[in-house]
């Protein structure tokens, strides 16, 4: 309440920069992970894989992900700009 639409927009971008701050590097090792498990399943006495991730796939994956928790969150911040503040704070009885 008496916030304006631009400082609410601030806020809800904000929340989801701060989580995709907080879960990028455990997201990433966790990726990693997965990845080198998945080849060591296929390997054998014939193949042997070695898994190879270059450093601007790290790169492209984290500014995809922001990008589309920015895209994810226009909605959500468009429904509350069209919020009405009167009929979203009366109390039924």
């Amino acid at each position: 309440m008496g916030a304006g639409h631009r400082l609410i927009a601030l806020f809800m971008t904000t929340e989801n920069v701060l989580v995709w701050l907080i879960t990028l590097i455990p997201g990433l090792l966790l990726g990693t992970w997965a990845a080198q498990a998945m080849m060591a399943a296929f390997q054998s006495d014939l193949f042997a894989f070695a898994t190879v991730i270059a450093p601007q796939t790290y790169i492209v994956t984290a500014l995809g992900i922001l990008l589309t928790l920015v895209l994810a969150a226009l909605p959500a911040i468009g429904r509350v700009n069209r919020l009405d503040l009167a009929e979203s704070t009366r109390v039924l009885t």
